[in-house]
């Protein structure tokens, strides 16, 4: 059972509430004959196999939930809350990627997609900003809200926006 300990359930069952299922796997620990206790596990497996290919289940490992997070830096987009709380604990504060396709938008505003596929828009205008494929960008959390990226590790920062 310690592979339970590991896994978070998300369950979206209309008519049950939503531990019903794990519930019924935790209560075959209570069974002390050995072939009763085998057999609750099996139906209760049957029926979270059942319920995840339903998608009325969501199994989500904190591995998974913390590349989430990180995948989802800068939207405004959250992890439900079950797993936001796994990973609470881990405050992603910046990134650094490479840009691997940038545009001009308007004199001086840049629109780059960078090497972990996500799409960042200038909100300040730098004429002085001459961006290329392959540099490396760094994107931080500014304190007051909003992200604050550098390009090449020059010391100017310019204001970005997740697309």
């Amino acid at each position: 059972m310690s592979f339970l300990a590991s896994i978070l359930f998300t369950l979206a069952l209309q008519d049950a509430p939503p531990t019903t299922v794990v519930d019924d796997v935790a209560k075959c620990r209570e069974i002390s004959d050995p072939t009763e206790r085998l057999a609750c596990f099996d139906r209760a497996a049957g029926v979270l196999a059942q319920a995840q290919e339903a998608d009325e289940l969501v199994v989500i490992d904190r591995n998974v939930a913390l590349e989430t997070k990180r995948e989802n830096f800068g939207r405004d987009d959250n992890l439900p809350k079950a797993a936001e709380r796994m990973v609470e604990d881990v405050k992603i504060k910046e990134i650094s990627e490479s840009i691997t396709e940038f545009a001009l938008l308007d004199f001086g505003k840049y629109i780059f997609r960078l090497s972990d596929g996500s799409i960042w828009r200038m909100t300040d205008v730098d004429r002085n900003l001459r961006p290329r494929v392959g540099d490396s960008i760094e994107i931080k959390k500014m304190p007051l809200g909003g992200y604050m990226a550098t390009i090449d590790g020059d010391r100017r920062g310019v204001r970005v926006k997740r697309n």
